[in-house]
């Protein structure tokens, strides 16, 4: 229902769960693309304990680079 959904925005400073909390992070083979990039940002900056199988591994990086005229470029990396 949408009356039930409530908008949120992130700032810099905006703090969702502290710490000092563990976090734990459950995948499988169908977790792809932003939850591999997600999980793999909370594992390297040991934010996160990673269990379950191995995820789909596209193993794809992509880079947003501004441009000189104000547009973007999606750059994907494997």
């Amino acid at each position: 229902e949408r009356s039930r959904v409530t908008p949120y925005h992130a700032s810099k400073s905006t703090v969702l769960i502290d710490a000092s909390t563990p976090v734990v992070v459950l995948i499988n083979r169908g977790s792809t693309s932003a939850t591999e990039i997600f999980t793999s940002a909370l594992r390297d900056n040991c934010r996160a304990l990673v269990i379950g199988e191995r995820s789909y591994g596209k193993g794809l990086i992509q880079a947003v680079v501004g441009l000189e005229n104000g547009s973007r470029l999606v750059l994907t990396t494997g």
